[in-house]
């Protein structure tokens, strides 16, 4: 099974990358609409993604 990437999701989603990439972050310093954020979740769920622990942990110990 292919893994599903941002990508994928934002493809679903008609939006870019860096926007799945704000909203699965929770970054809040971004203005995105609630149906914008909505139809990215609705997307990941359909596709079901899964978040990759692993990178999210080493982005966390090996901040740039």
């Amino acid at each position: 099974m292919k893994k599903i990437t941002m990508k994928d999701i934002a493809k679903e989603a008609k939006v870019s990358t860096a926007t799945v990439s704000y909203i699965l972050n929770s970054v809040e310093s971004q203005s995105i609409s609630e149906d914008t954020k909505e139809k990215v979740m609705k997307a990941a769920q359909k596709l079901n993604y899964i978040r990759n622990l692993n990178a999210r942990t080493l982005k966390a110990e090996n901040p740039s």
